[in-house]
């Protein structure tokens, strides 16, 4: 539910609190060992994975039918069936657990635990490091995701590894498309894009926007966008260039159907794998 208020409302706060900026960067000493080792108490949310917090969220869920976090209060406040869900989830997943600890008892499997139950809190350092990127230190409260999301260039392993979603601003920008057509979505359209950063780069420019946060609360990051040269070498006459840019101004950056063009709309309905009418 909340990733799905992510995607519909990306950075805008009263719509998505599942990232809320500015987000620190953070390379401290104590959350790097436990990023490599194992993740007790965590880190910037919500890109770690920390045991104590994820264990009393669950168990409050599930004995008391009440989230842990405000933000989760608010996106299941009338969404009652999901919350059934949700709880219904919590409560399987202490019953799994507690069942895992009977079958180690009695046949003594002292590893499944470290395998099954602690998987996820060891050694979680990837997805921090690769998932930070994806929106800290840009623009928030912005209609355009290319202002608010970053793709970044990855080896072809952890890009596997990481189901392809470093192409994250295309992923943002069309959700249908599936992880392993992102990388064509981002050619198709790439003449519009902004250039995808490295993973070194991307920290770099986050580590830099942070340091001057530190100075200035407001400042964020603008990304360069690509100059649109059909738009510059289109002629005007003199009446339509008297008028002015007549489009609202939230509006202003979005690409409409006519300037994304037919040919494109096609190449990533195939992706999505359906066919358009008309």
């Amino acid at each position: 539910m909340s990733h799905t208020y992510h995607h519909l409302y990306a950075l805008h706060p009263r719509g998505d609190r599942e990232v809320v900026l500015p987000v620190k960067p953070s390379l401290q000493p104590l959350h790097l060992l436990q990023l490599f080792t194992f993740n007790i108490t965590g880190g910037p949310e919500p890109w770690s994975y920390p045991l104590i917090p994820i264990i009393r969220g669950t168990v409050k869920l599930a004995f008391s039918r009440k989230f842990d976090k405000e933000w989760l209060e608010a996106v299941f406040t009338d969404q009652e069936e999901a919350r059934k869900k949700a709880i219904n989830c919590a409560r399987l997943i202490l019953m799994f657990h507690l069942a895992l600890i009977v079958v180690l008892i009695i046949f003594k499997l002292w590893v499944l635990p470290v395998l099954v139950t602690f998987a996820l809190f060891i050694a979680n350092w990837l997805r921090y490091f690769v998932g930070a990127p994806m929106h800290a230190g840009l623009k928030n409260n912005v209609a355009d995701l290319r202002l608010c999301v970053r793709s970044i260039t990855l080896d072809p392993f952890t890009q596997f590894l990481y189901w392809r979603m470093n192409w994250h601003t295309e992923h943002h920008m069309f959700a249908a498309v599936p992880c392993y057509n992102l990388k064509r979505l981002y050619k198709t359209v790439a003449f519009d894009m902004p250039k995808p950063r490295t993973l070194i780069g991307a920290w770099r420019e986050m580590r830099q926007t942070w340091k001057k946060q530190q100075e200035d609360a407001r400042y964020q990051y603008c990304t360069p966008l690509p100059v649109r040269k059909d738009h510059e070498m289109k002629k005007q006459d003199s009446f339509e260039a008297s008028l002015g840019d007549l489009s609202p101004k939230p509006l202003s950056r979005v690409c409409s159907r006519s300037q994304i063009g037919e040919e494109t709309i096609l190449r990533i309905s195939r992706m999505v794998g359906i066919k358009l009418n008309g």
